[in-house]
């Protein structure tokens, strides 16, 4: 469902502002604007997976080098232990 939904999108995209264009030109449009949609759709894509995978990593090894597991370690959100 997230690749049909990208794939929207980036189609969507891609039609902005080829009025008036046609054969190369127009192919040519379409593919900069759908690589230049994906790009954008890929940045906060990039930060969230380093959000969410590469800094609780970080915290589980630092808190082995402390010699705590990771059971042990301060929450990210204080109110999560409720």
């Amino acid at each position: 469902m997230g690749n049909a939904l990208g794939l929207a999108v980036l189609v969507s995209v891609a039609e902005l502002g080829a009025s008036g264009l046609s054969g190369r030109a127009l192919l040519a449009h379409r593919v900069s604007m759908a690589l230049s949609g994906s790009t954008l759709m890929m940045a906060p894509a990039l930060l969230l997976v380093f959000a969410l995978i590469v800094v609780p990593a970080a915290r589980r090894h630092r808190a082995e080098q402390r010699g705590r597991t990771p059971l042990q370690t301060r929450p990210i959100i204080p109110d999560a232990q409720a």
